[in-house]
């Protein structure tokens, strides 16, 4: 998941406008060779459904984004071969200059647990007509005996080459984590998710320091969260302070498109996460939680 819940938004409104950049970057070096340890990568990341509360937290002046508004449900389930994801954002956009406009989101995906694999299917639609649709599959052969490809169906015949180490949204969370455990704090990745027909993104992301569960536990409102819509279960484990910020593939003299913060959970649950966007920035804190339970499989 990560960062895949502030690049929906932001595919959201910049089809609708600019927003000027942030940092300049390096290159980011390859993500190690895959495979993902699939038996490994499957026990870390813990099957969840969420709901997240959406809102804008500050603005410049002079922009055009004058209010954000919405709700994220994400569901990750697990399946016998791989992780199913269900994304839907429904967010309100208010302007300086124009009519508010309701957009809505919807992503879904299914990754086999080695990371080779990607399914994914995504559609967006503004004041109830649909404007955009992607669907495709993509695959990474780590023995790079052929080629590593994104295929799209929609937009029909548009492909991009994977580089090597180029990561899918669930293989990138457990290398995060599992590169958190070791001690890492830089950690450049290539990633595709197959929300948009743009490819993959280059992400940096920088781990602070580790937290237990008490700590977290400490930054609940309870004015603004019902603790028994959230099973707390899930959310008593250690936490890292995680810093990301995206960038386009292969431009190196680009501005960040967004960047973002976020508590990351070492079960890959997000607390709560703060996506600056430039222009303004948004909010948005877990609200809903519960256990999904995995599709029963033969051994």
């Amino acid at each position: 998941m990560t960062f895949l819940q502030a690049r929906s938004i932001f595919l959201a409104f910049s089809l609708i406008l600019y927003c000027g950049g942030g940092d300049s970057h390096a290159v980011a070096a390859p993500s190690p060779a895959l495979p993902v340890d699939a038996v490994m990568a499957k026990n870390a990341i813990e099957p969840h459904r969420a709901i997240y509360q959406i809102k804008m937290s500050s603005v410049k002046r002079g922009s055009q984004v004058l209010g954000i508004t919405g709700i994220m449900s994400y569901v990750l389930k697990k399946s016998c071969h791989g992780w199913i994801t269900d994304h839907r954002f429904d967010m309100v956009y208010q302007y300086s200059t124009s009519p508010s406009i309701r957009v809505d989101t919807k992503f879904s995906s299914f990754e086999n647990f080695a990371g080779t694999d990607l399914t994914f299917s995504s559609s967006r639609s503004r004041d109830g007509e649909v404007y955009d649709k992607v669907r495709g599959n993509a695959s990474i052969d780590p023995d790079h005996q052929k080629k590593s490809i994104a295929d799209y169906s929609i937009p029909e015949g548009m492909q991009y080459d994977l580089s090597k180490g180029t990561l899918f949204p669930i293989a990138h969370t457990y290398y995060l984590i599992s590169e958190a455990r070791k001690g890492r704090r830089v950690i450049p990745s290539i990633v595709f998710d197959g929300s948009d027909d743009q490819g993959p993104v280059e992400i940096n992301t920088v781990i602070g320091r580790k937290n237990d569960a008490q700590n977290l536990s400490d930054k609940q409102d309870s004015s603004n969260v019902k603790k028994s819509k959230i099973d707390n279960t899930l959310l008593n484990v250690p936490v890292w302070q995680v810093n990301m910020a995206i960038f386009p593939v292969d431009d190196a003299e680009v501005l960040a498109d967004y960047e973002l913060s976020m508590d990351l959970l070492e079960n890959g649950i997000v607390r709560e996460m703060n996506v600056d966007y430039h222009d303004f920035s948004i909010n948005q804190k877990l609200v809903a939680l519960e256990k999904v339970s995995p599709e029963k499989c033969e051994e």
